[in-house]
Parts: structure tokens; sequence; C-alpha cells
């Protein structure tokens, strides 16, 4: 989970078995204002849990990318190219030559 950027926050079993099978999965940075398991295998062979999340104000970050104008692709001049590279000479059974550098 760390490796997208998530956050367990029950570090607890939560099964009547032992087991940990309720979750509360946030982003990292992402704190619970409150967490509380209640025990109620009476009802369920679950724990009850309860959670208040924290909210802000979400603002969408800023990418810089960047791209090709294709509109000004000059599709004659790219065609003339490519025919004058190896790959226009090769054979379509000869794949394998390009890797053999």
């Amino acid at each position: 989970m760390a490796a997208y950027g998530l956050k367990q926050h029950v570090n607890i079993a939560t099964h009547s078995y032992g087991h940990t099978l309720d979750l509360v999965i946030t982003a990292e940075d992402m704190d619970l204002q409150s967490h509380t398991q209640h025990d109620v295998y009476s009802l369920s062979d679950h724990m009850c849990l309860q959670f208040i999340l924290s909210h802000g104000s979400m603002t969408a970050k800023p990418m810089d990318y960047v791209s090709r104008d294709w509109s000004a692709l000059d599709r004659d001049l790219f065609q003339e190219e490519l025919a004058n590279t190896d790959l226009a000479d090769m054979h379509p059974d000869d794949v394998d030559s390009i890797f053999c550098v």
C-alpha cells in the first residue's frame, strides 16, 4: 500500500477468530480525527469500527506536460524520411535483425 501512497489505520484483529478483516484505508497524508473499535461479537463476528475523516479542500495540482503539435506534422516529409531508413528495406519475416546491433 505504501507504494501507492496509502495507509491502513486498523491495527488490531477485527474478527472473532483473531483476524483483521475490516480495514480503513486512506491516503498517507490523510489523518483520522478519531478511530474507535467496539466489541459487538454478540451481534456479529466482526468488530464495529467508527471513524471520522478529516476533510479539507481538495485542489488540483498543476501538472506540466510536453506534447507534440501533431497538426504541424509534415506527413509527406515524415513518409520520405521513414522510407530512407533501414526499416523500409526489411522483409516482414526478418524482424530478428532489428535487435542485432
